[in-house]
């Protein structure tokens, strides 16, 4: 396959060492893209020398995007091979994306031993617990994702005042927030726009083709008191980007809409367009939700977006149901709330209250749920 151009194999076992070299030796000059499930077993040579990979790897000339998973153990040749291939392709990365299958603590910077800038590195993801400080300079990163593959005991970030200096978009846990937007006059403050805590988020789930919220807060205050309290500190902190924040999404246990805007309104942030949160427990009371309208959503002159949806485990196909009469009554609450929203909102287009119906607001007014449409 010489003009192969991408190639992916994220599941494990679904290549075998050999076919994976005659892929890369047929593909190398070509090639732009790989996706790689590492293996546990230590196939890739019995020592460095032996590494088949150790002339390849500079014949890649075209390659800028690396995904690697690696197994929960990683053999010395594991690593011998990934820092090789991350050397030589250090000056053309573009995209890197580095995660793990183990629970445990995993820090990925001994792969970066050869390299000391990645000058047109613009998506970077790690895991969380990622010595940001052996970094290699990565002065173009504008995406950084610090995916919370580890169960490990929280330890907070230390981020560099020189590092990532156009950062745009950051997915971290919460905790790790103001590190990234600290209130020191004399550094130059990252242009953070899109802001996403603890992996929360809402979307099309590729495994199983369906919309899903998810989130991965781990650590989090059981008390939802405690949760609200650290979630108003860690949101002080997005006053403090050199651009309006105008993307977020967050998770928390629990809470009540009405507690919502001290959230936000105290710190000045009122330039969000869009705001996600994933609920992992119970559901907030939707009957108080028109009065969002006044305290929220009339203090919001950009938000377009709000999307609130507890947490579903989409493997689990024990839903509740509900009678015909019931569905149709909360059907018809969340409606006169949307309206009620609309009276103070001009702009807001798109809502969800709870996971059973997206509601959109159609080019006569109308709020429509997307199964209507």
């Amino acid at each position: 396959m010489p003009n192969l151009v991408r190639f992916s194999a994220l599941r494990p076992s679904i290549i075998k060492p050999g076919t994976l070299l005659a892929l890369l030796s047929t593909a190398s000059q070509a090639l732009e893209s790989i996706e790689l499930y590492m293996p546990t077993v230590q196939w890739i040579g019995n020592d460095i020398e032996s590494l088949p990979f150790a002339n390849l790897c500079p014949l890649l000339p075209r390659l800028h995007t690396v995904h690697l998973v690696l197994p929960t153990l990683v053999s010395p040749n594991t690593t011998a091979f990934i820092t090789h291939l991350l050397g030589s392709t250090a000056m053309r990365l573009e995209t890197l994306k580095l995660s793990h299958r183990s629970s445990d603590s995993f820090d990925t910077t001994p792969f970066f031993s050869s390299v000391h800038l990645w000058p047109v590195l613009r998506t970077l993801c790690l895991p969380s617990e990622t010595n940001l400080s052996r970094l290699p300079a990565s002065p173009s990163v504008r995406k950084l994702e610090l995916n919370l593959s580890s169960e490990a005991p929280h330890s907070h970030a230390t981020v560099p005042p020189s590092a990532f200096p156009v950062l745009e978009e950051l997915h971290c846990k919460h905790q790790d927030l103001p590190a990234f937007l600290p209130n020191y006059r004399d550094i130059v403050r990252h242009p953070i726009h899109t802001v996403v805590l603890d992996d929360a988020g809402y979307g099309r789930d590729a495994e199983y083709g369906m919309d899903a919220s998810r989130h991965a807060m781990r650590h989090a205050p059981d008390d939802p008191a405690r949760m609200f309290a650290a979630l108003r500190r860690v949101f002080a902190s997005l006053s403090h980007s050199a651009v309006p924040v105008t993307h977020l999404s967050f998770a928390m246990k629990r809470f009540e809409l009405l507690d919502l805007p001290s959230l936000f309104l105290p710190h000045g942030i009122q330039a969000l367009e869009t705001l996600t949160i994933v609920i992992d427990g119970e559901q907030p009371d939707a009957g108080h939700a028109d009065l969002l309208g006044q305290a929220f959503f009339a203090h919001m002159p950009q938000l377009h977006t709000f999307l609130l949806c507890e947490k579903l485990d989409i493997e689990d196909d024990s839903f509740s149901v509900v009678g015909l009469e019931e569905h149709s009554l909360r059907k018809a609450r969340q409606k006169t709330c949307l309206g009620t929203f609309s009276q103070h909102s001009a702009v807001l287009r798109r809502v969800m209250l709870t996971l059973d119906w997206e509601w959109r607001k159609s080019e006569s007014g109308e709020w429509e749920s997307v199964d209507d449409v």
